[in-house]
């Protein structure tokens, strides 16, 4: 079994909380990469919703500097629209090795080649 430190739980707690609380879906997931970037050292995150009525791609981020507008994918897009799609996670090593990494936020071209991966995942919500 697997442990977890205090700092982690204490996160978790936070996040819980927070979603159990707020019917602000927006400022939910805005407070989430908040308190991962406080608590877990988080340098830039993306949140993904589908809304499944109209197969949309919604996202908040963190520390991306003008995330407006640029980053929307259709379902099997990307690696965020093939994780939503499938519903697997991917983990990518090197991004700059991944060729269905779309780069929509630029980090690629900024990072000056410096290696950065990326790991995501996706959990179908049910009401």
């Amino acid at each position: 079994m697997e442990k977890f430190s205090y700092l982690e739980l204490e996160t978790l707690f936070e996040i819980t909380n927070l979603i159990i609380n707020s019917n602000d879906v927006s400022l939910v997931l805005k407070e989430i990469l908040n308190i991962l970037s406080e608590k877990m050292n988080l340098q830039r995150g993306i949140i993904s919703i589908l809304d499944e009525t109209t197969n949309e791609i919604f996202h908040d981020t963190f520390g991306f500097e003008d995330p407006k507008d640029i980053i929307k994918f259709s379902l099997g897009e990307g690696i965020t629209g093939k994780v939503i799609e499938s519903g697997e996670p991917i983990g990518v090593p090197r991004l700059d090795k991944a060729p269905f990494f779309l780069d929509k936020t630029g980090i690629r071209k900024k990072s000056k080649k410096r290696a950065i991966s990326i790991y995501m995942c996706a959990n179908k919500v049910s009401e």
